[in-house]
């Protein structure tokens, strides 16, 4: 019920909702009413709607139906081409599952002629930084993408000095505002903001 209130709201004001993204501080693919919440946004008008996903849970299953409900984008976390890194870094979760559910996502995504766009992602940090710096994680993923995909990074952050102990990769960026106080709005499953 909640959600749905909230979707009619957003679909109220679809035009001046540039993207909803069904994903913030947990995994997406755990919530078993997905691509329903997905075709629901879809229907009500809005533009865009994305999630992100370690990909444990991304079996051919939750894929074809993500995918037939429209979803627009999608970030694939894999952190390492390596299982060794990669268990390192993603404690409990399982690399050959992941890469195999990854690789088989762009085959279904591929195969439904889907405009969705899938961005590989890895949080850079010190165990696989050199993966990135000599292309390595590049080379494993570029041959999969078309179109408006991507293969990315993004350092690994505090979240505004949060984490005691905490060593960046790279010297934070202190010169520029927060944008998301203007332009983002989050809503817990609580329904709070």
């Amino acid at each position: 019920e909640l959600f749905e209130r909230i979707a009619a709201e957003i679909c109220a004001h679809a035009s001046a909702v540039k993207r909803v993204h069904l994903y913030r501080d947990g995994e997406p693919l755990l919530d078993k009413r997905l691509a329903q919440r997905i075709l629901r946004l879809k229907r009500g008008g809005v533009g865009e709607v994305g999630i992100s996903t370690n990909g444990q849970l991304l079996d051919e299953k939750r894929g074809l139906a993500i995918l037939q409900a429209g979803l627009d984008e999608i970030i694939l976390s894999i952190d390492s081409v390596y299982p060794n890194v990669y268990s390192k870094i993603r404690v409990g979760l399982d690399w050959a599952t992941v890469t195999e559910n990854a690789k088989r996502f762009f085959r279904l995504r591929d195969g439904l002629r889907s405009s969705c766009r899938i961005r590989v992602r890895m949080i850079r940090q010190e165990l696989n930084e050199p993966e990135w710096y000599h292309g390595r994680f590049q080379a494993e993923w570029l041959p999969h993408i078309s179109g408006k995909d991507t293969v990315e990074y993004r350092d690994i952050h505090n979240w505004g000095g949060q984490l005691d102990g905490f060593k960046p990769i790279a010297p934070a960026d202190t010169t520029k505002p927060c944008i998301f106080l203007w332009s983002s709005m989050v809503i817990f499953a609580d329904g709070s903001v």
